[in-house]
């Protein structure tokens, strides 16, 4: 599934000056990508529009609105190393701010310490785990009629908010900003929506005149060069990727084929 296609490597670290013009052009001529088999390949892959589409439709990808059902708290140590670190966390509460427009049923937790994989110490996992619990409770002993989403809400302790910890006492924010390390994924390094669930962009012509390349200045060369490498052009990330879309249905039936649909009505004993 993966697609490289129009994808401006670096522009981010281009506009921000961290890298010439010239890295900027020869990094996206000679990138190239991976076949099927992992192999690295001098032209780009394109990704498969219908596994892409299926992907979505299915719900393969989390996309964050069924989060508003479930009280949740993130706890976790710095993690400056594995490749599902911290970056991996953000992007997954930019889903759900963008698909339920809150945060009421998400807390996330860090520790002032590093770990392995960013696995919490055993008393924040306790602690974690105790208010979870109370947590749970509330929306139990919650019996109106409200939505599930309501009572997640609003049955949330108190003391259940975002912060930073050690040993499972909480401590100033700044402990944890101190050792915090920043990421980026290099899709979002080359302007890809924060929520990093865009499989395959839409593409818009190249543009020397672009906002993309704002005070910067490229040689006929260069620029001719970079034509080269963009064929097609590259990608408008401001508009939704190729067959990007919310889930069909929580509980699908792939009966008829890969593009699942909606169960029925959930049978009721006699």
């Amino acid at each position: 599934m993966i697609d490289y296609v129009g994808i401006q490597w670096g522009l981010k670290a281009l506009q921000d000056g961290t890298i010439l013009v010239e890295q900027f052009v020869d990094l996206n001529e000679k990138i190239g990508s991976y076949d099927v088999d992992w192999v690295h390949v001098p032209e780009r892959t394109a990704g498969d529009v219908a596994g892409i589409t299926r992907m979505y439709r299915n719900g393969q990808l989390t996309y964050g609105l069924n989060q508003r059902l479930i009280p949740s708290i993130d706890t976790r140590t710095n993690n400056s190393a594995d490749f599902h670190g911290n970056i991996q966390r953000e992007i997954m509460r930019n889903r759900v701010q963008r698909s339920v427009g809150s945060l009421d049923s998400q807390v996330y937790w860090l520790e002032a310490a590093e770990a392995p994989f960013g696995l919490p110490t055993p008393p924040q996992s306790a602690l974690t785990l105790t208010k979870v619990d109370e947590w749970l409770a509330n929306i139990e002993a919650d019996t109106s009629g409200d939505p599930l989403q309501v009572k997640v809400a609003r049955n949330r302790p108190a003391d259940v908010v975002d912060g930073c910890y050690d040993g499972g006492r909480p401590v100033p924010q700044a402990q944890c900003d101190a050792i915090y390390t920043e990421q980026l994924l290099p899709r979002l390094v080359a302007g890809a929506p924060n929520t990093g669930d865009v499989l395959r962009c839409q593409l818009k012509p190249l543009d020397r005149a672009s906002t993309d390349y704002a005070g910067i200045t490229f040689s006929d060369a260069q620029w001719a060069r970079l034509q080269s490498a963009f064929p097609e052009g590259v990608c408008d990330w401001s508009k939704p990727g190729v067959g990007q879309q919310p889930p069909v249905g929580d509980w699908l039936t792939f009966k008829n084929g890969p593009d699942g649909v909606p169960l029925g009505p959930a049978p009721v004993s006699q």
